[in-house]
């Protein structure tokens, strides 16, 4: 059960698709990417739980998942090789990308 303080998967997912990830500095950028992986994680168990959820429900939350994963791996990544030459961001990425690519 969620407390009121926590927004739905679904619900931080869209907020997170429409961030301009392209007007972040690196700071801001690695805590998104963290908070898209969090979301991302959510999701998985709320399509893969065993709670009973409608057939619409379910594609608004593989739809959202989707949206997030396809944008957030190619905007960020691109972003971060622009804004830095550290590896340490694009390993937390390339290990983010893995994570998601183990949960779907």
């Amino acid at each position: 059960m969620q407390t009121q303080n926590q927004a739905s998967p679904m619900l931080k997912s869209i907020d997170l698709v429409r961030v301009d990830v392209e007007q972040l500095c690196l700071t801001e950028l690695e805590a998104h990417a963290v908070e898209v992986l969090d979301t991302l994680e959510a999701l998985n168990a709320y399509i893969n739980g065993p709670q009973h959820k409608s057939h619409n429900a379910l594609v608004n939350a593989q739809n959202l998942s989707r949206k997030l994963r396809n944008r957030s791996s190619v905007e960020v990544d691109e972003v971060i090789i622009s804004q830095s030459e550290h590896c340490l961001p694009i390993m937390q990425v390339e290990r983010g990308r893995r994570q998601c690519q183990l949960a779907a």
